[in-house]
């Protein structure tokens, strides 16, 4: 049953590594977003933060996340979920790295503002994977309208059978 929601979208089957890389720069630009709305209290903070986040996911994302979704990619596992699996836990990893390294506390001392943390790390890696993955896939990332084409607009759009 779980293997029904890795199932790719039909037509998503092939990805140019220009449109893979595009995805991943865009993601790396999301990602950096999401890391100054959390500084918007203080509005200058987030701007000395957008560059430096912005390092950290294209490091992330080129360096990390890339390859496993190559792998993901070659062995079919496509799908929207694979993709935010994906984003969710490399992201929250490194959250959890990042917090016991700067606080110098291990993985069982997590404090509250630890679990805030790598959740947001995790939040921001899902949605960060949704991006990816809807240019990467879908060639855009604006609305879902027309994602998958209904039958009807599949007929519109077909060439007729058996003329020639």
């Amino acid at each position: 049953m779980t293997a029904a929601f890795f199932k790719p979208l039909p037509g998503s089957h092939e990805t140019p590594i220009g449109r893979a890389t595009k995805a991943l720069l865009l993601g790396a630009l999301t990602g950096a977003a999401l890391a100054c709305l959390l500084a918007y209290r203080a509005p200058v903070m987030a701007l000395m933060i957008f560059p430096v986040a912005l390092l950290v996911w294209l490091a992330g994302l080129f360096l990390l996340a890339a390859p496993v979704w190559a792998v993901l990619h070659l062995t079919g596992q496509r799908s929207l979920l694979a993709a935010v699996l994906l984003g969710t836990v490399m992201t929250a990893a490194a959250g959890a790295v990042l917090w016991t390294s700067l606080t110098g506390s291990s993985d069982a001392e997590m404090s509250p503002g630890g679990v805030a943390t790598v959740a947001a790390f995790a939040l921001s890696g899902a949605a960060v994977a949704t991006v990816v993955w809807r240019k990467a896939y879908l060639g855009r990332v604006g609305s879902a309208r027309h994602a998958i084409p209904s039958p009807a607009r599949r007929e519109k759009t077909s060439p007729p059978q058996g003329v020639g």
